[in-house]
């Protein structure tokens, strides 16, 4: 069990399955809720916990230019409530433009996989238990 768990700490490859992707994306959310909560910090801080989890997503299965772009648009709406006057409008234009964003994205250039996703992360999951 230890010897797995030091081979994929050594591993110079951090892809994983979406998966395993998703549940440290989610456990780190929740982490960061908590520290949220426990600070009684909720607004913009929160969008800090959105993109905790949306990076980590995209790091881990190597989807870096979205991992770059989320990046720049929530930590610039962070940035951007600090300024006096532009929660008004900036603030909700760039989140219709972000959310815009994902939509073409996923539509237009998005591969459809039709399972082999699923079958693989599987596969992988097996290989990782040997």
């Amino acid at each position: 069990m230890m010897n797995g768990c030091l081979r994929r700490m050594e591993m110079k490859n951090w892809h994983v399955s979406n998966r395993k992707a998703t549940a440290y994306a989610n456990g780190a959310f929740l982490v960061t809720l908590g520290a949220l909560a426990l600070l009684n910090a909720w607004w913009p801080w929160i969008l800090i916990a959105i993109w905790v989890n949306l990076f980590l997503r995209q790091y881990l299965t190597h989807r870096f230019f979205d991992a770059i772009v989320s990046s720049i648009l929530i930590l610039g709406f962070v940035l951007l409530t600090q300024v006096p006057n532009t929660k008004t409008y900036l603030v909700p234009v760039l989140f219709f433009t972000g959310g815009i964003y994902l939509i073409v994205r996923e539509y237009f250039f998005a591969e459809d996989t039709n399972g082999e996703e699923t079958s693989k992360a599987i596969e992988e999951d097996t290989d990782l238990d040997d």
